[in-house]
């Protein structure tokens, strides 16, 4: 009888523990359905006027991007820049380029969600992924003596602003 206990004991200590579900928001996703809608910062109701240069944001972008460049040419808004110096993916970047992989599909270079490899590229300063619509990119910021800069920029956002990302990962 003995015996039959031991086999009874391993049982009980071998049943699965239950773990905690991944921290994954549905309703934040399907909040989040145009490119306009990953940022506090509006993109799509803007004057060339407002941000004649480059600007200090004061709450960061996607927790990782500092500044913001609007640019225009006869008087319409050809870009939004967003600009960081840091070197590491924010959890709201990676969502957010994650996002723009599922919608769009891989870049020309065949590149799409990010990997590991992503992350060493991105300290290393050679970081890119490149969609008609949103560039990520690193390169050297003129305005800060060269330093290695990473931009996200959004061309025509008046347009694609409001680009729908509905492809759920």
């Amino acid at each position: 009888m003995g015996l039959f206990n031991i086999f009874k004991k391993n049982r009980t200590e071998s049943k699965p523990q239950p773990t905690q579900p991944p921290m994954y928001q549905q309703a934040d996703v399907i909040a989040k359905q145009s490119i306009a809608d990953y940022f506090s910062f509006d993109i799509i109701h803007l004057s060339p006027d407002d941000y004649p240069e480059r600007t200090i944001l004061t709450t960061k972008e996607l927790g990782m991007f500092s500044y913001v460049e609007v640019h225009s040419k006869e008087g319409r808004v050809t870009s939004v820049e967003f600009i960081s110096h840091s070197k590491r993916f924010t959890p709201q970047v990676t969502e957010f380029i994650n996002r723009c992989a599922a919608t769009f599909g891989p870049t020309k270079a065949g590149e799409s969600t990010l990997t590991q490899k992503d992350s060493i590229l991105l300290q290393r300063g050679l970081f890119s992924r490149m969609w008609p619509a949103i560039w990520f990119e690193c390169g050297p910021d003129e305005e800060n003596g060269g330093i290695t800069a990473v931009r996200i920029t959004d061309f025509n956002p008046s347009q694609n602003g409001i680009k729908c990302l509905t492809q759920i990962y």
